[in-house]
């Protein structure tokens, strides 16, 4: 029979109906044209990172193991296809000397399964590097969407739920570091000082769980390659599997703990984090 499906951490799964593992985006289209005359739900999981059952599925599940296609359209712009890990859009980005505006997280994550879950880490938003998306939709029709437009807009961080991604285009710009800070300060102190921030840092992301008193802040600062602590890009090693289900665990079974642990760290503590290419690699 058709093996159970499940997420890295073992929280969620399924056993599809179907598992395939198609070799291209008319693979895909194909796919999805079958699903829906077989009235079959179908989805596209990623490395199985994402910390909910957002790719579980009981239908069609297509895995993107063999869409691995990088080309480069211009010196400055990237095709990647759904299944390339984000250690190897790394390593293609190092031989290049190029580097993303927002890329962090697991080295077998996917760049389709980080787009499509508004990726990892803090850091400047991967959808800052993303010029077009290739996408499938329920008609099994193919498009090429740009970034400013609606459904593209929805696509990154929609979870799957407005096409398939295929492919993605990627802007990339020379190597370099950001150094990042990280405050953690009372929420309206945070909105007090947003604006100064503003003018100092290369992008800024505040962290809030809801019921906290406390937020975290990151500022990016930016510098060219080789003026910063570190010059080359490492993807993150992806946690061990005991780690990923007791951090996914923790906020159902003690909500106040998790609050403290996520901003809990002392009021105006500081630490900075070295990036490069976009990935981060080490803490100085």
């Amino acid at each position: 029979g058709v093996p159970r499906w499940q997420t890295q951490a073992r929280l969620f799964g399924a056993r599809p109906a179907r598992i395939l593992t198609p070799e291209s985006p008319a693979a895909v289209r194909a796919a999805v044209t079958e699903a829906a005359a077989r009235d079959l739900r179908v989805r596209m999981v990623g490395g199985g990172f994402a910390v909910g059952p957002v790719a579980v599925c009981d239908g069609i599940l297509l895995r993107p193991d063999a869409l691995t296609r990088m080309e480069w359209l211009d010196p400055e712009v990237i095709l990647v296809a759904a299944g390339v890990t984000l250690a190897a859009l790394v390593t293609e980005l190092q031989a290049a000397g190029r580097g993303l505006d927002g890329l962090a997280g697991p080295a077998a994550a996917t760049l389709a399964g980080a787009v499509s879950t508004a990726g990892y880490g803090p850091r400047a938003p991967l959808s800052n590097s993303v010029q077009a998306l290739h996408l499938v939709g329920a008609d099994g029709a193919s498009q090429r969407v740009a970034s400013d437009q609606p459904l593209a807009r929805a696509a990154m961080g929609g979870l799957g739920a407005f096409g398939l991604i295929t492919a993605v285009e990627l802007r990339t710009l020379p190597t370099c570091s950001d150094e990042v800070t990280t405050t953690v300060a009372t929420f309206d102190d945070a909105l007090d000082s947003w604006r100064e921030w503003d003018t100092t840092a290369h992008w800024l992301r505040m962290l809030w769980v809801p019921g906290s008193r406390r937020v975290a802040i990151h500022r990016g600062v930016r510098t060219p390659a080789g003026q910063g602590a570190l010059s080359t890009a490492q993807p993150t090693i992806a946690e061990p599997r005991w780690r990923r289900r007791l951090g996914l665990a923790v906020p159902l079974v003690l909500p106040r703990l998790n609050r403290d642990a996520v901003v809990g760290s002392p009021n105006g503590s500081q630490t900075h984090v070295a990036w490069s290419a976009g990935v981060a690699h080490g803490t100085t």
